[in-house]
C-alpha cells in the first residue's frame, strides 16, 4: 500500500504528460507513492508516453471526467493514506511539492491543503497562472 496517490487527469497532453510525470517521479519524498493517470481520450501519443512510467492507467470516458469525481475515483481505487491531484498540464515547482502537501495532513485540525500552480510560459493568457 502506498502513503499517498497522486491523480494526473488530463485530455489530449502529449505535449505536457511527460513534464508533469517527470517532476513527479523526482519527487523527494519520504514515503511510497503511486500515480494514477486519468484517460480522458487521450491521443495515442500521450498513451504511449504515460504507459512508459510506471503508472497505473485508468480510463474513462470525457464526460465522466470533472475535476469533482476525481476524489472518489482515486479514494475508491484504495491506494494510500493522502491523496494529491495535478493535471497533465500543470506542474509541480520542486522536488518537494508532495512532502510539502502532506507535511501537515497528520494534525486534526488539517483536513486538506493545496498548492500554487505555475503555468508554463507559452500557456494561453486566459490559463496563465497570475
Amino acid at each position: 500500500m502506498f502513503d499517498a496517490s497522486i491523480a494526473v487527469p488530463g485530455k489530449n497532453e502529449a505535449v505536457n504528460v511527460a513534464l508533469c510525470l517527470d517532476i513527479i517521479f523526482a519527487q523527494d519524498y519520504q514515503g511510497e507513492f503511486g500515480l494514477f493517470v486519468i484517460d480522458s481520450r487521450w491521443e495515442a501519443e500521450a498513451l504511449e508516453i504515460a504507459r512508459a512510467y510506471s503508472v497505473t492507467l485508468v480510463e474513462r470516458p470525457p464526460k465522466e471526467l470533472r475535476h469533482g469525481g476525481m476524489g472518489n475515483l482515486v479514494a475508491n481505487l484504495g491506494q494510500g493514506k493522502y491523496i494529491a491531484y495535478i493535471t497533465a498540464d500543470a506542474f509541480a515547482k520542486d522536488a518537494y511539492w508532495l512532502r510539502k502537501l502532506t507535511a501537515g495532513l497528520g494534525k486534526p485540525e488539517v483536513a486538506g491543503v493545496y498548492g500554487r500552480q505555475l503555468s508554463r510560459e507559452d500557456t494561453w493568457p486566459m490559463e496563465a497562472s497570475c
